[in-house]
């Protein structure tokens, strides 16, 4: 998985422009000149980036909850990775038989 500091890293970047720069509705006041934004769009592709969903929910105060079966193992790894570093914590759900 691709994350926004591997991307930042190849391009020798900070996160933060990163991030604006890959953010489909970037504030207002995040300027960014337009070839350093393609740059890191082409980059980010080329990497095979892929928005975490999930982090970017639980940013703006989400749960995430996440039934057993529904996601790899690796996909729950990924997301209570995630989680913990929002200081979160991933709920997982157990079928009922």
């Amino acid at each position: 998985m691709v994350r926004l500091v591997d991307i930042a890293n190849e391009l020798q970047l900070n996160v933060s422009v990163v991030s604006r720069a890959l953010n489909p509705a970037p504030d207002k006041h995040a300027v960014i000149k337009a070839e350093t934004r393609e740059l890191i769009r082409t980059t980010a592709a080329k990497m095979g980036y892929r928005p975490n969903r999930q982090a970017a929910f639980l940013k703006k105060g989400g749960v995430l909850i996440a039934m057993k079966g529904q996601k790899t193992e690796e996909e729950l790894a990924e997301s209570k990775k995630a989680l913990e570093k929002l200081g979160g914590t991933l709920v997982e759900l157990l079928p009922i038989r």
